[in-house]
């Protein structure tokens, strides 16, 4: 068994090695990116492009995340020999408010929405939020398939998107966005819905894999910025708009939407994107069963 003499030996002849923190990955999404079906998504969003004459500046993303209340700490440096480093956050559980952003390849933003966790609206909620910002409520918080229809009349007047005029608009397959009410709509308005590949959202969606890790960090930022400023006070629902729109103008830039689309291979189209590696996980899920002789 090697012990702790090879493992310094190896360290010290490797200095490209670093001790790392993996990232948790459930079995879920590592088996269900595999090869063919991201070939399958990406011939079925070359013909919807070609059969539907959509040029770049037409294609979107929408996603929606979570805000709460509650900021996650950063690192700081601190004295050694420590046992215990504390800072100080708003409270112990936070409230839940959801933001929905969509972008497209060109790197334009629709103007983002806030789906506040009340039942009634309140003109409070939405002081400072970014502008022309759709203000949704809803019980719990979440995304639902109203509001998603009224999303998407949001959506269709910013891109002017009708039959003649086509735009095409990635999403997930969360049940929201499989509401019939909204599905009629978007198709009477042209707008062309493809649904990304179940668990695959963190290789092939763009706002995931390039815009809600830098907004998540200046928003958590902020929060930390207005706790300084106001000592002894916490952060309720009613700075959120506030926070999420100091977050949100440094975040929503040219370079995050562009570097998104190009990631993951949507534009510039480039379905080989993908390294070998990122494919291990699924390669049993590859395999062809073989029938049982008789």
């Amino acid at each position: 068994m090697a012990g702790w003499d090879w493992l310094y030996g190896l360290r010290k002849r490797n200095s490209d090695i670093s001790l790392r923190q993996p990232e948790a990955t459930s079995v879920a999404r590592a088996s269900a990116f595999n090869r063919v079906k991201v070939k399958k998504f990406f011939d079925i969003l070359e013909n919807i492009i070609r059969n539907n004459e959509i040029p770049p500046e037409r294609i979107y993303n929408i996603d929606e995340s979570g805000l709460s209340t509650v900021q996650r700490p950063s690192k700081i440096f601190a004295t050694k020999g420590r046992k215990q480093v504390g800072t100080i956050t708003s409270a112990e559980r936070g409230a839940h408010t959801t933001v929905v952003c969509c972008m497209n390849t060109i790197g334009s933003f629709v103007s983002p929405a806030i789906i506040f966790a009340r039942k009634n609206s309140k003109p409070d909620l939405t002081d400072d939020v970014p502008i022309r910002t759709l203000q949704l409520y809803q019980e719990c918080g979440w995304m639902t398939g109203i509001l998603f229809e009224k999303w998407l009349s949001h959506f269709v007047k910013y891109s002017n998107a009708s039959v003649d005029r086509k735009v095409l608009l990635i999403l997930d397959g969360h049940s929201s966005h499989k509401y019939l009410p909204a599905l009629e709509y978007a198709k009477r308005h042209g707008v062309v819905l493809l649904c990304t590949l179940p668990h695959c959202t963190h290789r092939i969606q763009p706002l995931d894999v390039s815009f809600f890790g830098p907004l998540s960090n200046y928003y958590n930022q902020a929060i930390t910025k207005c706790m300084k400023a106001n000592p002894a006070r916490t952060v309720t629902a009613f700075q959120v708009g506030q926070l999420f729109s100091e977050a949100y103008e440094k975040a929503a830039v040219m370079g995050n939407a562009v570097s998104g689309f190009k990631t993951t291979g949507i534009y510039p189209p480039n379905p080989d994107i993908f390294r070998e590696w990122m494919f291990s996980p699924s390669d049993i899920t590859n395999l062809v069963l073989e029938e049982p002789s008789d």
